[in-house]
């Protein structure tokens, strides 16, 4: 059985994705030229490096711009899915690639996966610096948008070659609606890191769902 996968918006790239395949979902074309004859040889492309986590294995492609997300439990890979395709639009989010599944084996069943942009290399820490661009930039449109996060931590948010930040791994993401207000890690990385814009939030979300409706004026205290 071949593995198969879904495609999103697809940038430029300077190889070609296979719709259905046996290993490697990705496979590179290397051109050969001589004074009289090009040959291409067509093999599976080969991670930069890879990287492992308890929920995932990510191989990352850093020369071609994107990553490979092999997950390792299906309500995680849901989850990240469904934050990704509902943060299309926010702007420091990774950009959905493709998504799938691997081939099924003897040994081994499918895999979900998922293929997105790569950002750069994770923090090592955060400050008040840090934290304040996380909330303007990132924090704020991504619960405007209607997501809570629930895992941020400096492992999670990377960097680029510019100072670009990129918040990655949404396998704990819930939407807005389902997130239980007094237990929230997104709102409990706002205590800790600004009283203040932490309340203001509150009062935000309070006041949207009694209305419920987006409210230009709430929006502009949180």
């Amino acid at each position: 059985m071949l593995g198969t996968w879904t495609y999103g918006k697809i940038s430029s790239l300077a190889f070609k994705f296979i719709k259905s395949f046996d290993t490697s979902p990705v496979t590179v074309s290397s051109i050969i030229n001589s004074s009289d004859w090009t040959h291409f040889i067509h093999a599976p492309l080969p991670p930069d490096s890879i990287m492992y986590r308890d929920s995932a294995t990510i191989c990352l492609y850093q020369k071609w711009g994107f990553v490979i997300k092999y997950a390792l439990e299906e309500s995680g890979f849901e989850r990240e899915l469904k934050a990704l395709q509902g943060l299309a639009s926010m702007v420091h989010s990774p950009s959905l690639i493709a998504h799938g599944t691997t081939a099924a084996r003897p040994w081994a069943s499918p895999v979900p996966f998922l293929v997105m942009t790569y950002h750069g290399a994770p923090l090592q820490n955060f400050d008040k610096s840090i934290v304040n661009n996380l909330y303007n930039g990132i924090v704020k449109p991504m619960h405007e948008l209607g997501w809570h996060h629930h895992d941020i931590k400096p492992d999670n948010v990377m960097i680029d070659a510019h100072g670009k930040l990129t918040i990655i791994d949404f396998n704990l993401a819930v939407p807005f609606k389902e997130c239980k207000d007094h237990i929230c890690p997104d709102k409990a990385f706002l205590r800790k890191w600004g009283t203040l814009r932490f309340f203001m939030c509150l009062f935000n979300e309070h006041i949207l769902s009694k209305l419920g409706a987006r409210n230009a004026f709430v929006y502009s205290l949180c």
